[in-house]
């Protein structure tokens, strides 16, 4: 087994985990039982520990892999730096490096090793078609096929991919019949008010909402009309609660109380934030520089 050297690094730990994973798992079988593995958090375990076993060898194993979390946040850099060079010139022993997103002083640490090593990759957070790619990889991964409403709930969440991840185990472990893409993360089937109560306070729950009711066959311009009349509902309330001035709308007392709650998280500029907004999205959508409901996702993700 040759000597190697690993660094893996950034913020996007879920891949540099499956990285490691893969390393992991191809020595395990090209040395079998004579594989040593050793994993530690820099940052936390014993240091003693670590530095043996990067320096001594094995009586009963001459292969070794050595696992080091954290590797440029230790407080113990310079003499786990000390020690991962001083086995190079080993034909027996593979250490990876691995560490998320890194500060000033850890990219410092970062460059003054690399020229020294013999493989690095870095894991920056995916974003836009490359965690399109990366969700569909995965669910092919877990033999799922997802629905457009799943997809694109996945999706929203970004660059998360510890949280889509988790989305997709559930999926993969409920009861979705043939796994034909139904829609497991929207099984109840939401009301317009459902997406009134989330659209202005809880953009991720209003964009699940949103798409769900679309893919039901609500038209995208009734909604848009529907929460354009919201926005002024809830400014409205807004305005009579920090007056206190009666409304003189005619709204029902019901939409007031439910009004009232939502507007609790929510200032006035930002409400009024979102009412001229909608008459700028109006504006684009009668000229045909927008549809309905291209806007009001525009709209979410800009919150």
């Amino acid at each position: 087994m040759q000597n190697m050297i690993y660094l893996l690094y950034g913020p996007d730990t879920y891949r540099s985990r499956q990285k490691l994973n893969e390393i992991i798992a191809g020595y395990r079988e090209r040395a079998g039982s004579d594989l040593n593995l050793h994993r530690f958090d820099a940052a936390e375990d014993d240091f003693a520990a670590l530095k043996i076993a990067l320096e001594t060898g094995s009586l009963f194993s001459p292969k070794k892999l050595v696992v080091v979390e954290q590797a440029f946040s230790t407080p113990h850099w310079e003499a786990l730096h000390a020690s991962v060079l001083a086995h190079r010139g080993s034909t027996d022993t593979i250490v990876v490096l691995r560490d998320g997103a890194l500060g000033e002083e850890a990219k410092k640490r970062l460059a003054e090793i690399s020229p020294l090593t013999d493989k690095a990759q870095e894991f920056a957070l995916l974003v836009g078609a490359g965690v399109e790619r990366w969700i569909r990889q995965e669910a092919a991964s877990r033999g799922l096929i997802l629905s457009p409403v799943e997809f694109l709930v996945l999706a929203a969440k970004g660059g998360d991919l510890w949280a889509i991840a988790n989305e997709l185990d559930k999926l993969a472990v409920s009861d979705r019949g043939e796994k034909s893409g139904g829609a497991a993360l929207a099984a109840r089937t939401p009301k317009v008010f459902d997406l009134g109560d989330t659209f202005f306070s809880a953009p991720r729950q209003g964009l699940r909402h949103l798409l769900s009711l679309l893919s039901h066959g609500h038209e995208d311009m009734h909604l848009f009309s529907y929460l354009t009349n919201h926005a002024r509902t809830l400014l409205a309330v807004k305005i009579s609660q920090e007056t206190h001035q009666p409304l003189k709308l005619g709204i029902h007392p019901f939409v007031v109380k439910k009004a009232s709650q939502i507007v609790r998280t929510l200032s006035r500029d930002q409400l009024h934030s979102f009412f001229c907004r909608f008459f700028e999205e109006d504006w684009r959508i009668k000229v045909g520089l927008s549809r309905p409901q291209d806007s009001l996702i525009r709209m979410l993700w800009k919150q």
